[in-house]
């Protein structure tokens, strides 16, 4: 699914997305269904995609109408997330061309964003949560950042996922710090798997001297797609949930 705005498409209405906001999502599986209802559907998502998914299916619990998720490198803190990368080394590395990327979206969307949002005042971020202060939060109606932070974080909402998810993470992902990760919340959760690798970044996950081909991460999907799609009983009593 490409965000609004995103994927060389226009913006037709004064709105983008957030982590936050699961309507997009929804209109695409309840459309996904209505031309395939017998066809399973499995979510998976990555990084901000992976909050998207996390909070869809805390959202809609019994009624997501898809089988099982996997996250690949979610943020499971925004407010830990944030800290993270406004670190010296990250801010050089990501925080800075992140935030341009995300301004040069909004200026290429002027001229119908600029009817609900200051766009000039939004284009003077330089960090990720400047930019999520002065438009993120506003578009969506909170009344602050933290607001906005505290509603788009994950974690907190995995008990009331009602299917198989999966989410792998490494302990070095500048993104998403290890300490943030829910892990003895997920140890709790018998429809939650919560993998942790030592290494392998931000949706990086690259092995051998001279990676090529799949690696861990690839391999890692496909096992569980196959698992949800030609072993989804096994996968729910192995899960605990029952019909």
């Amino acid at each position: 699914m490409n965000n609004r705005g995103f994927g060389g498409e226009e913006l037709l209405t004064p709105l983008t997305f957030c982590a936050a906001d699961t309507s997009d999502v929804e209109t695409v599986v309840n459309h996904v269904k209505k031309l395939y209802p017998q066809a399973p559907l499995l979510g998976a998502g990555v990084s901000l995609g992976g909050m998207l998914l996390l909070n869809y299916l805390a959202r809609k619990g019994q009624d997501s109408k898809m089988i099982a998720g996997l996250t690949l490198s979610v943020c499971w803190d925004s407010f830990e997330s944030s800290v993270s990368l406004e670190q010296p080394i990250n801010k050089l590395l990501f925080n800075r061309h992140l935030t341009s990327n995300l301004c040069n979206a909004i200026n290429r969307h002027r001229k119908i964003l600029g009817n609900v949002i200051d766009v000039d005042y939004v284009l003077k971020a330089r960090t990720i949560r400047e930019f999520d202060e002065r438009f993120t939060s506003v578009m969506f109606g909170y009344k602050s950042c933290t607001d906005y932070y505290r509603d788009a974080s994950p974690g907190c909402k995995l008990p009331k996922t009602a299917v198989p998810v999966l989410c792998l993470n490494a302990a070095d992902d500048p993104f998403s710090p290890k300490h943030a990760f829910p892990v003895s919340l997920a140890q709790r959760l018998p429809n939650v798997a919560l993998l942790v690798t030592a290494h392998g970044g931000h949706i990086g996950f690259l092995e051998g001297l001279f990676p090529n081909g799949d690696g861990y991460m690839d391999r890692l999907l496909g096992q569980f797609v196959h698992a949800a799609f030609e072993h989804l009983e096994d996968l729910r009593e192995a899960c605990s949930i029952k019909d």
